[in-house]
């Protein structure tokens, strides 16, 4: 009856539920935010649609194939560990996307490095 009561003790656990909705509405926030991007970033670098279009689909691919990878390091190591570090490669990437000169920049940073959660 003690294994019963402690599976289903969920007290001081709501903040693992509070992380994981704020990782998931940022990350598809960012996802599906670009297209206000869009407008900018075609003035400032002077590029086709179908330029920054590969941009957001490379963002798309990794958002959406690096999941599987993810489950199986966060089964291996830690969910929590997993997340704070692909937060941490989201925020580098971000970051060093704000410094991008180039769009081929772009593709790297924002498009691949950006999208490792």
């Amino acid at each position: 009856m003690d294994d019963l009561e402690e599976d289903t003790n969920v007290k001081g656990k709501g903040h693992r539920s509070t992380g994981a909705f704020g990782v998931c509405t940022l990350a598809i926030g960012g996802l599906k935010s670009f297209g206000v991007l869009f407008v900018e970033l075609s003035r400032t670098y002077s590029v086709s649609s179908r330029a920054l279009a590969s941009i957001q689909s490379l963002t798309g691919f990794f958002f959406l194939g690096i999941g599987p990878i993810s489950n199986a390091l966060g089964m291996r190591y830690s969910h929590r560990l997993v997340v704070f570090t692909g937060g941490v490669i989201t925020l580098v990437g971000l970051v060093l996307s704000s410094f991008a000169k180039s769009v081929e920049v772009l593709y790297i940073t924002y498009g691949v490095i950006t999208e490792f959660i």
